[in-house]
């Protein structure tokens, strides 16, 4: 079974500290290790110069082992806890695609 990239984009509130955009990108930065199945997750602040970024702050992308793998990261506590306790509180839009690699 193929590889999975779950790629996230994330744009911030205005309210949003530097402090909890930071706590936020660390909190995403440790899954790999914590989820089974979770390979690696890489991201960055937006830096393109084009028009087409929609407010979106902050991405990543994450390669899971296959579907199943995924699919588990989407209701594992501790992802759920990452995103109760870092994303929802500065999270203004998201933005989610996901393919086979």
């Amino acid at each position: 079974m193929a590889k999975i990239n779950h790629i996230v984009l994330f744009g911030w509130t205005e309210s949003a500290t530097d402090e909890q955009r930071a706590a936020c990108v660390q909190a995403l930065h440790a899954l790999p290790g914590l989820i089974p199945g979770l390979l690696s997750c890489t991201g960055g602040p937006q830096i393109s110069p084009e028009p087409h970024g929609q407010g979106f702050d902050y991405g990543v992308v994450m390669t899971f082992a296959d579907l199943a793998a995924r699919d588990l990261y989407l209701t594992h506590p501790v992802h759920l806890r990452v995103i109760r306790d870092h994303i929802a509180p500065i999270l203004a839009r998201v933005q989610v695609l996901d393919h086979a690699l």
